[in-house]
């Protein structure tokens, strides 16, 4: 059974900026929507036709909602993110902010009935605290503490979106105005290090999901590997048939153990969108 709740499955994409996770989240969700299945694009419909001020609101409102709901858990997760020593002031109250409004709308969408698709969630929002990170091991308590504890909702189904460093750097510069920290970086002419920083985060970002899995908790993964030769309708055909697989297999009964959830312990299934 999902974890929140038979008519609820979150889906989070995790990626590089840039690795299109947006892109695909999106025409899912149409594609989904096509064939008469309840879905919901939380932060597509939040960054998208909204002005800075309303989305600056909007996700004031969902990370008050935590830290008054939940103080000590909220001041406990401060410090964590805090003892990650983080490049700035700047990046430790934008990481911080980020973790809290993540957290305050998953906590609300994980109550509705459909698929609930994010492009930015629980594992992006610690892949962002790690990228600025100068100590990003002290995140291990965080995560148990937010996923074991059941303080905070999570997505069912992480999809790992991964394309080439090159493909994501070219549609970062092809966007205009910039959209994460990372792209604020590209004229610098240190930027490879920093590139090399969000790849390493990424990395132990999924090293994140192989320690939960292996936990034994109930959290499906799925790797998609963006070749570039597939066509954007047929990634996403692929994508909604791996999700609504993933959401059939979390209905299965618990006496079925971790194979009716998702992947087995430490693994993740990996396809190529071609």
């Amino acid at each position: 059974m999902s974890t929140h709740g038979q008519d609820s499955f979150v889906v989070e994409f995790v990626g590089l900026p840039g690795a299109g996770k947006s892109t695909l989240s999106h025409a899912v969700a149409e594609l989904l929507r096509s064939r008469g299945i309840p879905v919901t694009e939380p932060t597509w419909e939040l960054t998208r036709g909204s002005s800075w001020l309303r989305k600056r609101v909007i996700k004031m409102g969902y990370a008050s909602a935590i830290a008054l709901g939940h103080p000590v858990w909220t001041l406990a997760a401060l410090r964590r993110v805090r003892a990650t020593r983080q490049q700035s002031l700047e990046d430790l109250l934008a990481t911080a902010f980020n973790l809290l409004f993540v957290c305050g709308l998953l906590a609300r969408v994980s109550k509705r009935r459909g698929i609930h698709l994010m492009d930015q969630g629980f594992f992006h929002a610690l892949w962002s605290i790690d990228f600025s990170a100068r100590a990003p091991a002290r995140l291990v308590d965080l995560r148990v503490r937010s996923l074991r504890g059941g303080l905070l909702t999570r997505a069912d189904l992480v999809v790992t979106l991964e394309v080439p460093s090159e493909t994501a750097v070219d549609r970062m510069a092809a966007r205009v105005g910039t959209q994460s920290r990372l792209e604020v970086l590209i004229p610098r002419p240190d930027f490879a290090v920093h590139l090399e920083s969000a790849l390493a985060a990424l990395e132990r970002t999924r090293e994140r999901l192989r320690d939960l899995q292996a936990r034994g908790l109930p959290l499906a993964v799925e790797q998609l590997v963006d070749d570039g030769r597939g066509s954007l309708e047929e990634q996403a055909r692929r994508t909604a048939e791996l999700i609504l697989r993933a959401r059939e297999r979390s209905l299965a009964p618990r006496g079925d153990g971790l194979a009716a959830l998702g992947n087995a312990p430490g693994g993740a299934r990996r396809e190529v969108l071609s």
